[in-house]
């Protein structure tokens, strides 16, 4: 076991995270060796915050109304200091372009999806940095699985809406076997 890692959130949470540039980011001898290769934590968000909202129209609830209200102001207030500190790391390319670990780290920073709200997992070190391990990613490559099954799915209708096909099902009492309904089991399989 690491020595370093102090405590591990064992669930995920809402996060604004950036990789670790020690030019941007500072590092000092009591830091994590190899905290540059890592996503630290910038912001993170509980999870009463998203999913016990009450309705914002509830006139016997002004307490929980003001929360909501107060949760989108911030969460305003991240995104716009997070287009401020795209700008400063645009504006400071040349010390960007060069990282110790990552050789696109520069593609990566000044890529417009890189400041988004991630899910990801805590680590806090025991050097009391605190690191994400991203999880955000699955669900990305679900989605395009599922897409992909989806065009299978209307493929395979547009086949047995064939007339050559319907007639071999009159005459067999089935689909020709080549004709095969993509089902979600095995979806992850070639991963």
């Amino acid at each position: 076991m690491n020595t370093y890692i102090a405590q591990t959130t064992p669930y995920y949470e809402l996060v604004f995270c950036e990789l670790h540039h020690k030019l941007i980011h500072g590092k000092t001898p009591n830091s994590y060796q190899f905290i540059d290769g890592h996503y630290i934590l910038t912001y993170s968000f509980s999870a009463d915050n998203f999913y016990h909202f009450s309705s914002l129209n509830d006139d016997d609830n002004d307490e929980r109304h003001e929360e909501n209200t107060n949760l989108y102001s911030n969460i305003e207030n991240i995104l716009t200091q997070t287009e401020y500190i795209y700008d400063v790391y645009l504006s400071q390319v040349e010390c960007m372009r060069l990282h110790p670990y990552i050789r696109n780290y520069y593609n990566i920073v000044t890529n417009y999806t890189y400041f988004t709200l991630n899910i990801a997992q805590r680590i806090q070190l025991s050097t009391g940095e605190q690191i994400c391990i991203l999880k955000t990613f699955w669900i990305r490559i679900i989605q395009k699985k599922w897409k992909n099954i989806i065009k299978k799915r209307i493929e395979f209708v547009r086949e047995m809406k064939c007339v050559k096909n319907i007639i071999y099902r009159e005459i067999h009492g089935q689909f020709p076997k080549h004709l095969k309904y993509p089902t979600l089991r095995g979806m992850l399989m070639n991963l």
